[in-house]
């Protein structure tokens, strides 16, 4: 079910344009919608920029002009935080849904870029780090081996996406079936709900 989701929405995003090098910004709480987009923007080709919808509006601005963000995906439209193309889960969800549920097909090699993550920038600026296709996959499996994660784990995702180590709490326990759990953003200052 989440292959096919994430699989319209890269037929969706394909149709905008969206290709390899093509930087899609996601600015989202922490939810299904989230990792749907992570994945359908990396099935379409795409290059995704995580943005924590919490950061201050100029930190994000700042960024996605940076970025040069082509397309953005957000829940509501008055989340956007530019003009531009932007898809909103609770505007565009029926037409995303409509599209096909077969995996699409992209020219992505391994060294095409997976994401752009930005730094906190000891300058007082961000500044962006490309990521390639072949460092995500090597990392992700290498600790995948290392780790012994399997089908029958739960992992607990608590990271923003904004972080880098968000892409191993997400990917590292879909590539092998395992359970993920969204922490909920209120209970990540509380270790009495996470351990619940």
């Amino acid at each position: 079910e989440l292959n096919h989701k994430a699989n319209q929405l890269a037929h969706y995003l394909q149709q905008l344009g969206v290709k390899p090098e093509t930087i899609v910004g996601i600015c989202l709480e922490r939810s299904p919608e989230m990792i749907i987009s992570l994945l359908g923007v990396l099935k379409a080709g795409g290059v995704y920029l995580p943005l924590d919808p919490t950061y201050p509006d100029e930190r994000l601005r700042w960024i996605l002009a940076d970025a040069q963000v082509e397309v953005m995906l957000t829940q509501r439209r008055k989340d956007a935080k530019e003009e531009g193309r932007v898809v909103c889960w609770d505007a565009d969800g029926e037409a995303i849904a409509l599209q096909s549920i077969e995996n699409p097909i992209s020219d992505v090699t391994a060294a095409s870029l997976a994401y752009v993550i930005y730094t906190s920038g000891s300058t007082g600026k961000p500044k962006g780090v490309m990521i390639e296709q072949r460092s995500l996959t090597n990392t992700i499996t290498a600790l995948q081996q290392q780790l012994g994660i399997s089908c029958t784990d739960h992992w607990l995702a608590i990271t923003t996406i904004a972080f880098d180590i968000a892409a191993l709490e997400l990917f590292l326990p879909l590539i092998v079936g395992a359970r993920v759990i969204l922490t909920p953003q209120t209970a990540l200052v509380d270790p009495l709900q996470i351990a619940a």
